[in-house]
């Protein structure tokens, strides 16, 4: 897996020694299981956002009304927390189908296997289905220390049951199927306020205040997460990377970028958004936006713990979007069916690597 260069705190996961966090849990069924990211949508219900202002105030003085605060473009799950059932479905897994994908195919001591994410040791590791029907001599591959691989468009029969891909043919990379977009989208469910986000109060918007309102937040009833969104901030990732591949000193762009007066802290509840918003404005000088979401963290967290999905690499909690994505090998609908009649849709959301061959 290629360097992805500097990332700002949006694009990653950190409680360390930044003390942040801004991007799903994760917990693998399968070792070393696909790199594939939580497809996100915007918060589900908005309730408070600004500077020092209150923020249920219009600029008439009326409180603001119900499309004032309702969702930006989020999945609205069909039921509440407090409906969901106490225990997890039984699922089936899809009939065997023929497929195609993108994929690497690596052989080690195991035989060839079919790779969403590889590790970046030389070589490189990973696992996954079988291939069958695999000739290294038919295709350009790397090798090192008795390793083998590369990356292909395939297409072959997937056996969900046994996990087990029988090799059809392999295309040429312009075939490959077209990506799910699966990108995370970091910006703030609140609008803008008039005049644009401003900082109240520059002493309390410190790295140290950041970390100690994250943890006020944390204690909230029905707390649901937190990230930051860095769109105020002029400076991108992309800035850093295209300086260091200039060679140039890039700390000053990464300090910028990193600016915790150029971010606006976004912090989810399912409870008394307004009680949250004056807590934590208390500690935070910074742009500040609380939106009110449908389950707590602890609930997604849970839900992701008990839910057994067939030909899971992943389940995460996606903060963002209030839901739990699961990122399967294929499903063709059966899944993501029958978890949404157990659930309600917009919940649990699949996202499949493989994609059925028309």
């Amino acid at each position: 897996m290629p360097d992805a260069g500097f990332q700002p705190r949006t694009e990653s996961a950190y409680r360390g020694a930044m003390g942040y966090r801004a991007a799903p849990h994760e917990r693998k069924n399968t070792p070393l299981g696909a790199a594939l990211t939580t497809a996100a949508a915007a918060a589900l219900a908005l309730s408070a956002c600004g500077t020092g202002e209150d923020p249920s105030a219009q600029p008439n003085g009326d409180s603001p009304s119900e499309a004032d605060i309702s969702s930006s473009g989020g999945v609205v799950p069909a039921m509440d927390a407090a409906d969901l059932p106490d225990s997890p479905p039984e699922l089936e897994a899809p009939e065997p189908a023929t497929v195609i994908t993108s994929a690497s195919v690596l052989e080690d001591a195991e035989g060839p296997q079919l790779c969403y994410y590889m590790m970046e040791s030389y070589p490189p590791q990973c696992g996954g289905p079988d291939v069958i029907g695999w000739d290294w001599d038919e295709h350009p591959h790397n090798e090192a220390s008795g390793v083998r691989w590369g990356d292909y468009v395939l297409t072959g029969d997937y056996d969900p049951g046994t996990e087990e891909f029988t090799l059809d043919e392999v295309l040429p990379d312009d075939e490959a199927p077209a990506a799910p977009d699966i990108s995370v989208d970091f910006t703030s469910p609140c609008p803008e306020p008039e005049g644009g986000w401003e900082v109240e109060d520059p002493e309390r918007t410190t790295d140290e205040t950041l970390q100690q309102t994250q943890q006020s937040a944390e204690q909230l009833p029905g707390y649901a997460g937190l990230w930051v969104d860095n769109s105020p901030n002029p400076v991108t990732a992309e800035d850093v990377n295209e300086a260091a591949a200039e060679g140039e000193d890039t700390l000053e762009l990464e300090e910028q970028l990193n600016d915790p007066e150029l971010l606006i802290l976004n912090v989810q509840v399912t409870e008394d958004p307004q009680g949250a918003y004056n807590t934590l404005r208390e500690q935070w000088g910074g742009m500040l936006c609380i939106s009110e979401a449908t389950f707590t963290e602890d609930e997604l967290n849970s839900l992701q713990e008990e839910l057994e999905v067939p030909g899971a690499n992943s389940l995460s909690v996606d903060t963002t979007s209030n839901q739990l994505s699961v990122q399967v090998l294929y499903d063709d609908g059966t899944l993501q069916s029958q978890i949404d009649e157990h659930y309600g849709p917009g919940v649990v959301v699949i996202n499949s690597a493989m994609q059925p061959q028309d």
